[in-house]
Parts: structure tokens; C-alpha cells; sequence
């Protein structure tokens, strides 16, 4: 009975997307992730990664699995039927460098990815599967931030903005808003025209507001076929 109980509780971890837990001969062991956090966007092609650990001993190992998300997958889906990008095995602490001999991960992409703990090379507790982003290109490089439909966010802290569109469409503008990222206020709204075709576009149009005041604001291109490109901008 109690180790059918136990299994319900894996089973329930698993679904609800929390770190399983498990019990050996009066021992508990649990790993839950810790860097890169839930969602977040890291400022590096090759993060580290970092997780918490209960039970570990002179018999702990870890495996570390990383896969690419694609459009609409979930982190589940994602983790389980994606060819993983990284897959490293017999890890003695819980934390890991990047592969020296990896590839970088791929810019404005979202990974998954996932923590399993062993003793004596049995798997006893398998961590939550969290989410994180990779940033956009950096502009300073003169690459363009791509446009498209994925609403993406990523942190601008240059006063240009440089991107690239495709305008399948032939639309005649694309619109930008500014809102306050504390208070959610408009301030301001306008327009970009647009060329047919491939656009590169680099407008001064955040540096034109000198009325704004030093702080965190919400900027957002649209277009009217709802194809969008969000981001904050922290003014300096």
C-alpha cells in the first residue's frame, strides 16, 4: 500500500509540473531546478544551470536534458518528444557549465529543460520542466530584431531601434506604442512606413522622447494582420 501511494504522489508531481519526490530505506531524495529560472530570459548562448538537491550522497548523480520548444508545444510535450540539444549524464554536483564542445544555443529561441537525479545509477527524483528564453541578436553587432508572430520579450537598452520585417502583405506601416511598464499608461502611439518585400529598419523614434522620464516602458510593434514584436525598454 505504501508504495502504491508513493507512485500516486510521482504520478501527481509529474502531472502538476512539480519535483518528484521519493523514499529509500527511510532516505528522501528531491531536485528541483534552480538558474536558469522559470521563464526567464538569459543574456548568454551558453547559460550555466543550476539545481537544489535533497538527499545527496556519496552515490548521487545527475543528468541534465535540454531541448528546443517549438511553436505552440508545451514545456511537457516539449521535454518529451524533441531530440534534445543537450544531454549530459554522471554529474557529481548539482550544477553545470555550458559543454565546451556544445554549439550555442540558437537567438530568440525557448528551451525547456529538465533535472534527473540518480543513487547508485537509480533514478529517485525527477525535477520540474521549466522554460527559458534566449536573447535576440544584440543590435551593437548590426544584426535587426525579427519581426513575426511570435510575441516574444527581451530587454532594449539602446535609444535606436533596429529590426527586420517581412511584409508578405504589402501593408503600408507598422504601429508602435510605448506604455509605462509600472502604471500601464500610454505614452505615446505612431506609426513606421513600410516598404514591400524585406524592410531593415532603424528609426530613432525612442530617442525622440526626451519628455520621458528615466524608468522601465513596454514597447510593442504591431501589424494589422496581428503580427507582433514586444520588448521593455529601460531609459537611462
Amino acid at each position: 500500500m505504501k508504495h502504491s501511494f508513493l507512485t500516486v504522489l510521482l504520478l501527481f508531481g509529474l502531472l502538476l509540473n512539480y519535483p518528484t519526490f521519493s523514499a529509500v530505506n527511510g532516505q528522501v531524495y528531491s531536485v528541483s531546478l534552480s538558474i536558469p529560472a522559470s521563464a526567464d530570459t538569459v543574456n548568454t548562448m551558453r547559460p550555466s544551470f543550476v539545481w537544489n538537491a535533497l538527499g545527496m550522497n556519496e552515490r548521487t548523480s545527475f543528468s541534465v536534458k535540454v531541448v528546443k520548444a517549438e511553436a505552440g508545444q508545451t514545456a511537457q510535450v516539449a521535454i518529451q518528444e524533441n531530440i534534445p540539444v543537450i544531454m549530459f549524464g554522471s554529474l557529481v554536483s548539482p550544477s553545470m557549465m555550458y559543454p565546451g564542445q556544445q554549439p550555442d544555443l540558437d537567438s530568440a529561441a525557448t528551451y525547456v529543460w529538465q533535472v534527473t537525479m540518480f543513487d547508485s545509477g537509480i533514478p529517485v527524483s525527477l525535477s520540474e520542466v521549466w522554460v527559458f528564453y534566449t536573447p535576440f541578436p544584440p543590435i551593437y553587432k548590426g544584426l535587426f530584431y525579427q519581426l513575426n508572430n511570435k510575441n516574444r520579450n527581451t530587454i532594449f537598452k539602446y535609444p535606436n531601434l533596429a529590426f527586420a520585417y517581412t511584409n508578405r502583405y504589402n501593408l503600408q506601416e507598422l504601429t508602435l506604442s510605448v506604455k509605462n511598464h509600472r502604471t500601464g499608461e500610454t505614452e505615446f502611439s505612431g506609426s513606421i512606413p513600410i516598404n514591400a518585400g524585406e524592410n531593415n529598419i532603424r528609426t530613432s523614434k525612442l530617442a525622440q522622447f526626451p519628455i520621458l522620464p528615466a524608468g522601465e516602458y513596454d514597447v510593442k510593434i504591431t501589424t494589422s494582420k496581428s503580427e507582433s514584436f514586444s520588448f521593455l525598454y529601460k531609459k537611462p
